[in-house]
């Protein structure tokens, strides 16, 4: 299928996101601010934690969702920040005076369990457009395609190209960004990135302050890896959705379960 026009594409993709359960009861979350994120992390995190020996029915004020970002900031590798979402728990101390039987004192807040990601209570987000935020003044902020999220956590990022164009320019532009810092405060939990169009995409490790290293990028070509000859770049997207072994093992456990029926389906899909 040709895109002349990348939003064409953008939609389209947000499509077969939507038919692999990336279909939050809210909607899409669309042109979204990072604090606008953070807002939405912290309804989800008092969701499940508003019992009583956690949240207490409080919500989460600003305050306390700023302790759990510093956190975050203090993880200066991709195995930390991994470890932070595999940690299960993130430790808070209260300062909502509503909250009586716990202000002043640490809770514990379930950010992720594997358990509950295979029984289906987790929550998948799409976030479209979402702003990133300029690190130097003089810069402007930056607009991505597409992030997505689980738990309120955005994981990967995917930036689109239109047909007739290379999807090196989908990662340069990537790279673009992550030289000029905006992966930073809650994006730093991006622990995939994914430039595609079309036709073909590229897909990797986010490097933290390392480096981007080209022979770690994984490449997916329709002609070359798909015998279907129909919706290219919907078994593009789901051969990367079943791909990502960076990811929690217990998201990439339920993105393989979202995509199986797509494998089913077709018959010649093997790995990059």
């Amino acid at each position: 299928m040709i895109f002349d026009r990348e939003a064409a594409f953008e939609e389209a993709v947000i499509t077969v996101l939507k038919q692999h359960g990336w279909d939050d009861e809210e909607g899409v979350l669309r042109y979204p601010t990072e604090q606008d994120l953070i807002d939405n992390w912290a309804r989800i995190l008092f969701k499940n934690n508003s019992r009583i020996d956690r949240l207490n029915g409080c919500p989460l004020t600003q305050g306390e969702m700023a302790q759990i970002i510093e956190q975050i900031e203090t993880l200066k590798t991709p195995l930390a920040l991994n470890g932070f979402i595999n940690g299960k728990v993130v430790p808070i101390t209260r300062d909502n005076p509503d909250d009586t039987l716990h202000f002043g004192e640490t809770v514990y807040l379930a950010i992720y369990d594997r358990d509950e990601i295979a029984a289906g209570k987790s929550r998948y987000q799409i976030a479209q457009q979402p702003v990133y935020p300029a690190k130097n003044k003089i810069l402007n902020d930056r607009r991505g395609d597409l992030c997505l999220l689980i738990n309120g956590m955005p994981v990967i990022h995917i930036e689109l190209k239109r047909s007739g164009t290379s999807v090196k320019e989908a990662t340069g532009q990537i790279e673009k960004y992550a030289h000029e810092g905006v992966f930073t405060g809650l994006f730093r939990l991006v622990q995939i990135f994914v430039g595609m169009t079309p036709d073909e995409a590229l897909y990797f490790a986010n490097p933290g302050s390392r480096a981007f290293n080209k022979n770690k990028y994984v490449f997916v070509e329709y002609l070359r890896d798909f015998a279907s000859p129909d919706n290219s770049y919907v078994l593009l997207l789901t051969h990367i959705l079943i791909s990502l072994e960076r990811l929690p093992a217990g998201f990439r456990s339920t993105l393989e379960g979202k995509a199986v029926w797509w494998l089913k389906k077709r018959s010649g899909l093997r790995d990059a």
